[in-house]
């Protein structure tokens, strides 16, 4: 576990004064713009579509200044939205509005989000050079001749998809099919996860695991809890634009 290089790098640059409109490494093509959506598609739950895609996109070109991250972090942050809505998912639906979202941002993933619909069916092995290929398209990185899933944010956001629209009622189906892809498995997963998440609720999550969720061993599930809440409160509240 840790962070990547373009995170890194907007850190410090943030830390010595640069503005965060200026902080994200131009043509950065980590999965790190999107690992962090999640919340916001929950979080703009009731806002107009536009504004969750302004703040997608503006949390990512803070570490992250591309399209196709920006787009990627768009994709999860409306899929994450989406996935809000009680009952079984229309895949085809689903995939068509995260693309209607995408292509104003960035119409080459938009495009491969579409492609996604005739790939969620086939098995792993199948799916996973699709995927992969899919992301090289649009400008990511290969980890293990394109074996497995890299920490390019196109990939990434793919198998997150195709992890929850397989998955969608079952937490650790989701997971672990996230994981399955390989490499960069804690992104993956955590992207899989918040979209599975959002879809079942905290009580369709094992205990087993939220038993066991801490930050660095102190703040448990209660605390980071009443954290998000409070974030969230204030967010509602001073975020112009926000319904």
């Amino acid at each position: 576990m840790g962070y990547g290089a373009a995170t890194e790098r907007a850190s410090l640059m943030i830390n010595q004064g640069v503005p965060w409109r200026k902080s994200g490494v131009v043509g950065a093509n980590g999965n790190g713009s999107c690992m962090k959506a999640g919340p916001i598609g929950v979080t703009f739950a009731r806002a107009e579509w536009e504004t969750l895609r302004r703040v997608a996109v503006d949390q990512a070109f803070i570490t992250h200044a591309s399209s196709s991250c920006a787009g990627a972090a768009v994709a999860i942050a409306s899929a994450a939205r989406l996935a809000l809505e009680p009952g079984s998912i229309s895949i085809d639906r689903f995939l068509e509005n995260i693309s209607w979202m995408v292509r104003p941002v960035d119409a080459q993933v938009a495009n491969k989000i579409e492609e996604l619909k005739g790939w969620i069916s086939l098995p792993i092995d199948q799916a996973l050079p699709l995927v992969v290929q899919a992301g090289v398209a649009c400008g990511d990185n290969t980890w293990a001749n394109g074996a497995v899933i890299s920490a390019g944010a196109v990939e990434a956001m793919l198998w997150a998809l195709y992890a929850f629209l397989n998955n969608q009622n079952d937490y650790v189906g989701c997971v672990a099919t996230a994981i399955e892809g390989g490499g960069d498995t804690d992104t993956t997963a955590a992207m899989a996860g918040s979209l599975c998440g959002a879809h079942v609720g905290l009580e369709g999550i094992p205990t087993a695991f939220t038993e066991k969720l801490n930050d660095k061993g102190e703040w448990k599930l209660e605390e980071l809890l009443n954290l998000g809440n409070e974030v969230h409160s204030l967010i509602l509240h001073n975020l112009p634009g926000y319904e």
